[in-house]
């Protein structure tokens, strides 16, 4: 979402030098062809006129020379058959050339001719540039071409901005092989051939970058309009390789129609597509075959105001993002099932409304343990939990919770089993809204430390820590590590009943009777009671709840029940059974 890139380029003065190609004469001294050179000034006046009737090419050619040195301003070369005249103080002027073989014998170019046959094959200017306008093609496009030394290849106007200015491009971060690393600018291909009418000219171009993603061997750019494809196999080009035909795997640069304002954010690859992410609307690149400029497919595919602040997430077979809504925000999933069921995605959140905080800033996923985590912007010691667990059709089970650190969180990723979490420690004694945030900067405006400071003095420096997503009791781990110790706790949601049909909560009285919770053998924890119609509460210890049905009395819509754990050792809860007894008036079920 930087500034634009943009192009680049030296100007040329290929079209202010003229070439005269004499390609055959008459060796019949009696009945020779008659050559006559005329230059012009652009407004028409005539600057001077010679004519040559020799009996050889090199000889026609030699004389139009001599002739055009003798003119004040201008000078000429000729080698072989070829003239070259260049008007020195560089003004444009015109050439005319004729011959007695009804001007068959003679060709002459400046900047432009119509074909390729008015080019000689060996042709003695190295880097010559010429425009083949294109009349006698059955398109209307013109093309270039530049004499390389030995033949004429295809080329671009060399007037036109050609290079794309790599500062404001997505650099690269290289790994050294002292595992220190490198950032720096990619190094971008050239516009090589055509010009503007006839170039693809990548979107990015005048627009900034919003996303980057791979897809079908080509690197991706989207910007708010649209999106750009590489050369499929060549990532650094983004422009064709030549306008005389249209090649499969040239590069691409599209609009994305739709009917409404849309502002592209985020490009997220799912299973054999690549969702791109408006913040009103949604659209799929189809991936499941080659993706070429005549076969290109997006197409609309949901209509969801995102959370423009987070990135969406791939993990396994779907896509999470975030909805913004009244106060708080809830959690998307997307997935192949959900997009051809015409539901477009599912709200995973909708069972614990109002609990996921509403400015949601960064969402990493762990695929291995099927957990998403979310950082908010305001809880800046707290991180959202939500743990899956099911098939893409059909989630099984699904919990949320919230893991509470004694830090200013920053940013927080996953690798392997660990989710990383870069921050400040502080004094949980003191409030947080009492930090004072200091950047720190050098000479040479690098950023070279992070406090936290109260009262003048420094609490604490940026670091590292790592938490292990999947062990809840493992003492040697947490030692070998250094890693932290956590207090955890869940809080069950309302417990209520509703019709499968029409999905509404079932209207009447559900008392709570027993519950019974299923854990793992070394879980140690407490189910807390509370009664919020009665003020009370009671602990009842892990151990009274194996293989037991503990008593508890209560309307669902009063109680609330947790499972705590403060001395570090956490657990894992198997399963939650509770007993009740529903009453509809005066049936009781």
């Amino acid at each position: 979402g930087g500034s634009a890139t943009q192009l680049v380029s030296s100007v040329s003065t290929y079209d202010k030098q003229a070439f005269i190609w004499i390609k055959q004469v008459s060796v019949d001294t009696a009945f020779p062809y008659t050559f006559t050179v005329i230059l012009k000034e652009s407004n028409g006046t005539t600057i001077s006129t010679t004519t040559s009737a020799s009996t050889t090419a090199n000889g026609v050619a030699s004389a139009i020379a001599t002739w055009a040195n003798g003119l004040a301003d201008f000078t000429a070369t000729s080698i072989g058959s070829v003239v070259k005249i260049t008007r020195d103080s560089g003004t444009t002027f015109d050439i005319v050339v004729s011959d007695t073989f009804g001007s068959q014998a003679s060709s002459v170019f400046k900047g432009s001719t119509d074909e390729m046959a008015d080019l000689p094959k060996s042709f003695p200017y190295k880097d010559t540039i010429v425009k083949i306008d294109g009349v006698n093609r059955t398109d209307t496009n013109a093309y270039w071409v530049k004499y390389d030394g030995n033949q004429w290849v295809e080329w671009r106007d060399p007037n036109m901005l050609s290079s794309i200015d790599a500062d404001s491009m997505p650099h690269q971060l290289t790994r050294n092989s002292d595992f220190t690393f490198t950032l720096q600018p990619v190094v971008w291909e050239d516009i090589m051939v055509g010009d503007e009418d006839s170039q693809t000219i990548p979107e990015f171009i005048g627009n900034p970058i919003r996303d980057l993603f791979f897809v079908g061997g080509r690197f991706g750019i989207l910007t708010a309009n649209g999106i750009s494809l590489s050369e499929q196999g060549e990532f650094q080009n983004f422009f064709r390789t030549t306008v005389l035909s249209l090649l499969d795997d040239s590069a691409i640069s599209t609009y994305i129609d739709s009917s409404s304002s849309v502002g592209l954010e985020y490009a997220v690859e799912l299973q054999s597509s690549i969702v791109i992410f408006g913040d009103k609307k949604q659209f799929a690149l189809d991936a499941s075959k080659p993706i070429t400029p005549s076969s290109i497919s997006i197409q609309p595919i949901s209509g969801f105001e995102i959370n423009k602040n987070v990135k969406p997430i791939s993990s396994g077979d779907s896509v999470f993002f975030l909805v913004s809504k009244s106060g708080y925000s809830s959690l998307m999933e997307m997935n192949k099932t959900t997009i051809s069921m015409n539901i477009r995605a599912n709200d995973v959140s909708s069972h614990v409304p109002n609990y996921i905080s509403s400015d949601i800033m960064q969402i990493v996923s762990s695929q291995r343990d099927n957990v998403v985590f979310l950082r908010s912007r305001s809880e800046k010691d707290t991180i959202y939990v939500y743990k899956h667990y099911g098939t893409e059709t059909e989630k099984m089970q699904m919990a949320w919770s919230k893991w509470q650190f004694g830090m200013n969180i920053k940013s927080i990723f996953v690798f392997d089993k660990n989710l990383y979490l870069f921050g400040l420690r502080y004094d949980s004694a003191v409030p947080l809204e009492e930090f004072t945030f200091v950047n720190v900067w050098n000479d040479s405006h690098v950023w070279i430390d992070e406090t936290y400071w109260v009262d003048g003095e420094v609490l604490a420096t940026p670091s590292f820590e790592l938490l292990d997503i999947d062990s809840y009791n493992n003492d040697a781990l947490f030692e070998d590590l250094g890693m932290v110790r956590y207090n955890s706790s869940i809080e069950l949601s309302q417990w209520s009943l509703s019709d499968k049909n029409d999905k509404k909560e079932l209207r009447g009285s559900l008392l709570m009777k027993t519950i019974q919770v299923s854990s793992a053998d070394d879980s140690n924890f407490y189910l807390v009671v509370e009664d919020k119609e009665r003020n009370t509460s009671r602990l009842i210890p892990s151990v009274y709840t194996v293989n037991r049905k503990p008593f508890i009395s209560g309307n669902s819509k009063n109680m609330r029940l947790s499972i705590v754990s403060n001395d570090g050792d956490g657990f894992q809860i198997n399963s939650i059974s509770i007993e009740g007894q529903y009453n509809v008036r005066s049936r009781r079920t």
